[in-house]
């Protein structure tokens, strides 16, 4: 396999990625939503200034260090996410309005081909065309990339 057929695969599986980055996305906002109401309004650590031992005693504020534990772990887990959205954004804005169009179609709202051929108005071989010259677009920008780093 030669490296413009890797990158192309690459290229064609990062793509791939995007529903998926995107429903996770929106499971783990889901998820922190859920949270949040299930919390409602925690009893406030007690702040009297009275010494006391290390661990917390109260059972409020136990699962409460806990859902902000949760908290916190989901959040770094969405920026992953969306840093890997924005690189697929990223290649998509390098494409002309019509390559950028069917990119969204089939890898962003994840349509089948029959669908994308049918919101574009284009025939199959057509939209296939059109599909592949964007990977090629995108393989010569990758490929380019590589070079100059």
């Amino acid at each position: 396999m030669t490296e413009r057929e890797q990158i192309r695969i690459d290229i064609k599986r990062k793509l791939n990625s995007y529903r998926e980055l995107s429903a996770e996305h929106q499971q783990l906002a889901d998820e922190l939503a859920r949270m949040e109401t299930l919390l409602g309004a925690p009893a406030i650590p007690n702040m009297d200034g009275m010494p006391k031992g290390t661990t917390v005693s109260n059972p409020v504020e136990r699962w409460a260090l806990k859902h902000l534990e949760l908290q916190q772990r989901y959040w770094d887990q969405i920026d992953d996410l969306v840093a890997g959205q924005a690189e697929i954004e990223s290649l998509i804005e390098t494409l002309e309005p019509t390559e950028r169009r069917l990119a969204r179609f089939r890898y962003i709202d994840g349509l089948t081909w029959e669908n994308v051929c049918d919101r574009m108005c284009y025939s199959w071989r057509q939209t296939h065309r059109i599909h592949g010259r964007m990977l090629d677009k995108l393989v010569a920008a990758e490929m380019e990339k590589q070079l100059r780093s």
